[in-house]
């Protein structure tokens, strides 16, 4: 009786920690973004609804204008809770951080 209850508590272990496994595998993964100002309002207002992979994965691309376009389409599209005040800080850091940079914009040797 014993060996049958310690067999069903690993097997009822085993199947938690395989559910467990499973969902921290689901769960979106989160670039470390940079710490500077207004990092932790990046966090706060954008982190709540997507990963920090999206901010990384856009990283170059965009200029001032792009990220700011990103950040409203966020806030009247899909309805991020971001006061407008707030607006400008996000998009200065990721414009800062994440923005367009002279790297990549390489001269032509024309």
């Amino acid at each position: 009786m014993r060996c049958i209850l310690m067999r069903t508590f690993f097997l009822f272990g085993c199947a938690h920690l395989t559910v467990i496994a499973t969902l921290l595998n689901s769960l979106p993964s989160f670039a470390q973004l940079k710490v500077a100002p207004y990092h932790d309002k990046v966090l706060g207002y954008c982190a709540i609804c997507h990963s920090t992979d999206y901010i990384t994965m856009n990283a170059g691309f965009l200029d001032a204008q792009g990220w700011g376009s990103v950040v409203n389409k966020m806030v009247k599209v899909y309805g991020a809770p971001v006061p407008d005040a707030e607006i400008p800080l996000l998009v200065q850091y990721l414009t800062s951080n994440y923005g367009k940079t002279s790297a990549l914009n390489i001269p032509s040797n024309k």
